[in-house]
């Protein structure tokens, strides 16, 4: 389901309506493990959910070969139905636990060539902007 969820011609209406664009500056190895920050300015990240978290601007084509998913707070996964959306756009909790499962290729995660998308910015200061 993560795949078809991820392609749904809403991410691209909402991709255009936000000027979101992914610039590729460098070819990463589909053999190797990534970890991905972003410093977002507002508790919604609007440019890691059409980026990185669909396929509204083309990732699969732009890094062939790599998987991704972002991390957000544990506690969007606590509301009805965001935990369903995320969880079926491959998004994680933003745990060392999760970070260092994912990473290493334990689980289901065995395959290489993960990206981890860690949105850093401190949720205070986002309350208080």
């Amino acid at each position: 389901m993560r795949k078809s969820v991820r392609k749904w011609s809403l991410w691209k209406r909402v991709g255009s309506y936000f000027p979101a664009r992914l610039v590729k500056t460098v070819d990463l190895d589909p053999t190797r493990n990534y970890l991905m920050c972003i410093h977002p300015h507002g508790i919604c990240v609007h440019g890691l959910g059409i980026c990185l978290a669909t396929e509204a601007v083309g990732f699969s084509q732009t890094f062939p070969g790599m998987t991704n998913r972002g991390m957000t707070l544990s506690f969007f996964f606590k509301l009805p139905f965001m935990r369903e959306l995320l969880l079926s756009l491959g998004m994680c909790s933003s745990s060392m636990k999760c970070l260092t499962y994912i990473l290493t290729n334990r689980g289901y995660c065995k395959q290489k060539g993960q990206v981890i998308v860690l949105n850093f910015k401190d949720l205070s200061k986002v309350l208080n902007e």
